[in-house]
């Protein structure tokens, strides 16, 4: 389909909430029909079988007309301005009829947005494409914002502090260089004692001939090209020390550069993609594997304490997406410290997962591109804070590894955690929680809840419930204690609302 992008720039909100009256979102997957999973999907987009039932020239769509196509067996739905025929789709639809039935004649881009924002929309539904969508804007005065500025569309208090934020982001950084023999040293200076190398993400591209650079950031991203002046070698590094300092190595030694060359802004922040090498696998759980994957040479990137990167593949045509928590090989290595080039994630498989399926038979020294980082949390975050709450159920609990591991080993706060699961065979670092127990004792506790336990448990038993919450918080000072919550949809919407009525604080709540 000519006129539809492969691939469109991804919104500026994140799936992470910060507060507990931020909306929840229904995330919750329910149980599909056999034959209508996301690799049935695939194959029956594939198969040839007339998904659009308009004809194959694309259409221009009223809003009007869109309206009309609301119901289960008739289905449109317009995102970004594409509009799609989801009849045949509703029944591989993870969350359900219900869920996707919110957007049916609508232009449903919001709802997307919030929802499945790191979806390869496009791609999924490529068969389904019928048309664009045709709105009718009021007349209005527009005033431009600088063209090296892209503004997400909101309301105008909003979007008018995104463009302070930006103006402010921009105006802290110079650039220079430095050279010796060997090396160019590219120097990103600040005013700004906030900046650290992992706020840098890098990548040679096209020979050693071009610097990709991405600022990433909380509250705005940034994002540069730099033709060099001459080309230099696929290996590079990033240190802080007065500046940002960007080190590469010269292909002809001895050669004296006049500058770096043409530095230039882009207009919007896109997610880049690098391929990235399986070095090991290893199980966690019966159902969870641990992965540790190195960044090529040509790429400088440290994901921060809770940032998340997206992993990519195509299957049959399409393009899957995923977004994973950056994790660490283990929790009770006191020393450990992330560097620039390799990196761990947690992955739970289901046995229908077309991307969980494709690390379990990925091998080492095969790649899989990955996603520059993203992050919505900052250790700031919880530094006023003396006490530490952490609710996660099963592999909910990965988002929290690295900021356990950080409150233990290189702060004096203490730390407990609520860990829901069905089985104890589920309970990821059993054995290593037990470990920190004793090393932190009086610092660390673990209460691990089992919904579906045998006769021997002595722990807790059941779902999270009001009760059960009073009885874990019961020994934190509710002022001074930072609460985090990850899960399915369901376990985070419900968790959320029983610490909104024990009158736990919304700005000391953050949910993944």
């Amino acid at each position: 389909i000519s006129i539809m992008p492969k691939e469109l720039f991804p919104a500026a909100n994140s799936a992470q909430r910060l507060g507990v009256p931020a909306p929840v979102l229904n995330n919750t997957k329910v149980p599909l029909q056999r034959g209508r999973s996301l690799m049935d999907w695939i194959r029956l987009s594939k198969s040839g079988v007339d998904l659009r039932g308009t004809g194959s020239k694309p259409l221009q769509i009223s809003m009007e007309e869109l309206k009309k196509h609301d119901k289960p067996n008739d289905a449109w739905i317009a995102i970004r301005g594409y509009v799609f025929n989801i009849t045949r789709y509703i029944e591989y639809h993870p969350g359900g009829e219900s869920e996707l039935m919110r957007g049916a004649g609508k232009d449903a881009t919001s709802l997307f947005e919030e929802v499945h924002r790191w979806v390869n929309f496009e791609s999924m539904l490529k068969s389904t494409f019928i048309g664009t969508l045709i709105q009718e804007l009021p007349s209005r005065t527009i005033k431009k914002t600088p063209s090296s500025l892209t503004v997400p569309v909101g309301n105008l208090a909003r979007t008018s502090n995104m463009i302070s934020q930006f103006r402010n982001v921009l105006q802290l950084f110079q650039t220079d260089f430095r050279q010796n023999e060997d090396t160019i040293v590219i120097l990103f200076k600040s005013d700004s004692a906030n900046v650290l190398a992992e706020n840098f993400v890098c990548d040679i591209t096209e020979n050693g001939k071009c610097l990709h650079v991405d600022i990433v950031s909380i509250t705005s991203n940034l994002s540069y090209t730099i033709n060099l002046l001459h080309q230099v070698e696929n290996t590079i590094s990033v240190e802080k020390n007065q500046s940002i300092e960007i080190i590469l190595k010269k292909s002809k030694r001895g050669l004296n550069w006049d500058n770096f060359g043409f530095l230039m802004q882009n207009r919007s922040f896109q997610t880049k993609f690098r391929p990235c090498t399986l070095v090991s696998k290893s199980n966690v759980t019966h159902d969870t594997l641990l992965l540790h994957f190195r960044f090529p040479d040509s790429t400088h990137m440290i994901p921060p304490i809770g940032a998340h990167v997206f992993f990519q593949t195509n299957v049959d045509g399409v393009v899957i997406r995923r977004p994973y928590t950056v994790a660490m090989p283990s929790i009770t290595d006191g020393g450990y410290k992330i560097d620039s080039k390799n990196f761990y994630a947690v992955i739970k498989v289901y046995s229908t997962g077309a991307l969980s399926n494709v690390f379990v038979n990925l091998n080492p020294g095969s790649e899989i591109p990955v996603g520059t980082y993203e992050m919505k949390f900052h250790l700031e975050m919880i530094s006023s804070f003396k006490q530490v709450f952490m609710l996660a159920a099963g592999t909910g609990f990965t988002p929290m590894i690295r900021i356990l591991h950080h409150c233990l080993f290189k702060t004096d706060k203490k730390v407990k955690l609520g860990l829901f699961n069905k089985q104890q065979r589920d309970i990821l670092w059993k054995n290593d929680f037990e470990t920190l127990q004793r090393q932190f004792n009086g610092r660390f506790l673990v209460n691990h809840v089992l919904s579906h336990p045998d006769q021997a448990w002595d722990g807790f038993k059941g779902r999270i419930s009001i009760p059960m919450l009073r009885e874990m918080i019961s020994s934190c000072e509710i002022d001074s204690t930072f609460v985090f919550v990850c899960g399915p949809s369901a376990f985070t919407k419900l968790t959320l609302k029983f610490l909104t009525d024990i009158r736990v604080k919304c700005s000391s709540v953050f949910a993944f």
